[in-house]
This record gives structure tokens, C-alpha cells and sequence, in this order.
């Protein structure tokens, strides 16, 4: 069910886009990586995946498709005990791309399903803002991430709304076509 409903928004995402004109497209990768080990024996990390692709419109309007996915190592100590739940979102993205070969952008991605190897279920947003530079057929950004997510189900039974807010900074590679 889970692969038709994915499908399902690529189709309506994607397809509809080349009747608003000239159209290109890009497709990213982007991600961050943060640790930090302290005395009392406990070791953090966060590792960041965003991959997202889209059509973008002659005035640079775009509309899009991204899925992020988030590894949280956040509680792990020496001894080997852990607590380490990974999350995977996924939604449609609208937003403006300088038409430029250098040039910044703002996307917004709204996560219809976000869903963590803990139980927990929901939904989310994220505001990405970036500068992307040209480097060979591809190009390099640097963008500041802000994210929220509402997780409103625990194993499928519902429960009081347990927030996450994030802002991170990434390192994107962009391919334009």
C-alpha cells in the first residue's frame, strides 16, 4: 500500500508540470553529519540524508518530490547499550530556484508520512535555504535546514503530539537537466 501511495505522488507531483512552459528539472543529495563524545561516556551522532527531484518552471518555479531520512545515535554509551531510531519522511516540495548557474533558492517540503524505527508516526515540514555553486556539470550548495515534525501515534495507537525541531546545516549536490 505504502509503494502505490509513493508512486501515487510522484505521478501527481511530476507529471502535470511540463503544461506551465518551459521546464527543467534537478535532482539532489544532501546531507549533514554531526557527533560529539563527551567524559561521561556517551557518544552523539545525527547523519542526515535528503534526496529530492523536481520540475522547475522558466521563471524558476519548482515542484517537487523530496525524501529525507535521519539516523540518531543519541543516547549510545561505551558499554554498547543504545538508543538509536532512524526516521524516513517523504512529500511532495514547492519553492524557487535561481535559474542562474550560481544563484541561492527556498524550498519548502511538507511530509505527509514520517514514520520512526521506534513506533512513532506523523507528519512534518521543512524550510531549506541555499546557495548553489557551479562546479563541472553539477553544482555545490550550501543551505540551512529548518524542520519540524508532529508525531501523533505510537504503534498505531494514538497519543499526545511529541514534537521534534531541527535546524541543521547541509552540503547539497545538485545535477540540473
Amino acid at each position: 500500500m505504502k509503494k502505490l501511495i509513493y508512486s501515487s505522488l510522484v505521478a501527481l507531483f511530476l507529471m502535470p508540470l511540463p503544461v506551465l512552459g518551459s521546464v527543467s528539472g534537478y535532482i539532489k543529495m544532501g546531507g549533514s553529519y554531526m557527533s560529539q563524545a563527551d567524559a561521561s561516556s556517551y557518544d552523539q551522532s545525527r547523519m542526515i540524508i535528503d534526496l529530492g527531484t523536481g520540475s522547475v518552471t522558466d521563471k524558476g518555479w519548482t515542484l517537487g518530490l523530496n525524501y529525507d531520512y535521519e539516523k540518531d545515535s543519541g543516547g549510545e554509551n561505551k558499554t554498547g547499550t543504545s538508543s538509536s531510531p532512524t526516521r524516513s519522511s517523504i512529500g511532495p516540495t514547492v519553492g524557487w530556484i535561481s535559474k542562474r548557474e550560481m544563484g541561492p533558492y527556498a524550498l519548502f517540503s511538507y511530509y505527509l508520512f514520517s514514520s520512526r524505527s521506534d513506533g512513532y508516526t506523523g507528519s512534518g515540514f521543512q524550510f531549506d535555504g541555499g546557495y548553489k555553486v557551479p562546479i563541472g556539470f553539477t553544482s555545490i550548495a550550501l543551505q540551512l535546514t529548518y524542520k519540524r515534525f508532529s508525531y501523533g501515534k505510537l504503534n498505531g495507537a494514538s497519543i499526545g503530539a511529541f514534537n521534534q525541531t531541527y535546524v541543521d546545516p547541509y552540503i547539497v549536490c545538485w545535477i540540473d537537466f
